[in-house]
Order: C-alpha cells, then structure tokens, then sequence
C-alpha cells in the first residue's frame, strides 16, 4: 500500500503539470500579441509624422477667392511652401489689436511660409485702403468653404503644408499662452502688443 503522503505528493505533481501545461501555450500566445502590438505601433508611427496639435494631416480642397478688384481666383496648395491662411474681421477688436503681431510674424518667417488673409467681410475692401496686414488679402463668400477649413471665429490662424495638408490651428489672437505657442510654432519671437490685458474674445465670423 502507497503511504498516504506519497499520493498526496504525486496529486500535487500532477496538478502543478496540469496548470504549466495550460498556463504556458497562454504565455507564449500573450507574448506573441505584444510583439505584434509594438511592431504594428512602430511602423505606424514611421509611416504618418504626429502633428503637433493632434490635428487629422487631412488634404484641404483649394479655397475659391475674390482679390479685392472682385476678381474671382483660388489658393492652391502647390507653392512649395507652406501656406498661412490669417482669417479675420475689420469688425472684430481683437483682430485689430492682433495686427501687428501677424505682421511681425509674416516679416519674421515669410521666407518659410506664404502668408495669406482671408476675410469674409463686406467692410474689407473699404479698410484695405487704409490698413493692411503686409501680404495679399481675398475676400471669401463662401461659408461652406469657411467651415470645411474651421474659420468659424476671428482671428483664426491655419497652417496648410505646401502639398494641401492640413497641419496646425489657432483662434484667437496672439496673447498668454497662444503666443508662446505660435513663437515656438514658427521658430520666431515677435514683438508683445501694447496691451494684452482681459481674456481673448472670440467674435462670431462675418
């Protein structure tokens, strides 16, 4: 007869062998996932650069315009530069107190970018003949155009990648923790306005 401690020790042998047998194929197949997991998220992230803001690098169709003779033409995106699209209101008192910072701004890295303004103001061709932003300004009529490139407020700032993508956008003006955002954006430090007092509005788009 088989001493009592002796079964006792062979059950626990086979059930230890039981659990290894079950535990160990479910390891490896854990394993497996895992390095399937992180080769998949290297090759992603090699295959689509991040953007900074977490903005979807989606291609924007070309923007129909009127210069401000009333002559119909489009922004395209084939430049070879990036394209800076400054969305504004004459209306709007923040844009006003944001000019010379867009200014600065386009002096500063105009050699990197286009700068552009876009205005869906009926007031802008009466206050370009005595104000400017110093680059060409089109008026744009289209409010569905306006959307799909998310000017919904002024002023509102969008970077477009020389082939269409969109990559960055800010509304508001320049002031606090946006112009730190821009400069570090852009490479570039521009100059403070005389005031930056309050909290930035943000006017409806007009």
């Amino acid at each position: 007869m088989v001493p009592l401690t002796l079964q006792v020790t062979d059950r626990r042998r086979r059930v230890v062998g039981d659990v290894v047998s079950v535990a160990l194929p479910l390891l490896l197949a854990v394993s497996v996932c895992i390095n399937l997991m992180q080769s998949v998220g290297r090759n992603a992230n090699t295959a689509i650069p991040r953007q900074p803001s977490g903005i979807s690098p989606r291609m924007m169709p070309a923007l129909p315009l009127l210069d401000l003779t009333g002559a119909a033409t489009s922004i395209k995106y084939k430049s070879g530069q990036p394209t800076v699209l400054y969305y504004f209101s004459p209306a709007c008192e923040w844009c006003q107190t944001n000019i010379p910072m867009i200014r600065d701004l386009a002096l500063k890295a105009g050699r990197k970018f286009r700068f552009l303004g876009v205005s869906r103001s009926k007031e802008l061709i009466a206050w370009t003949k005595s104000n400017n932003l110093g680059f060409p300004t089109y008026l744009l009529e289209s409010r569905a155009f306006a959307l799909t490139y998310g000017m919904t407020a002024t002023p509102t700032t969008i970077v477009i990648s020389a082939d269409g993508r969109l990559l960055e956008s800010w509304k508001g003006a320049y002031v606090d923790a946006q112009l730190a955002t821009v400069e570090r954006y852009f490479g570039v430090q521009l100059g403070r306005p005389s005031s930056t007092e309050g909290s930035i509005s943000l006017l409806p788009s007009r």
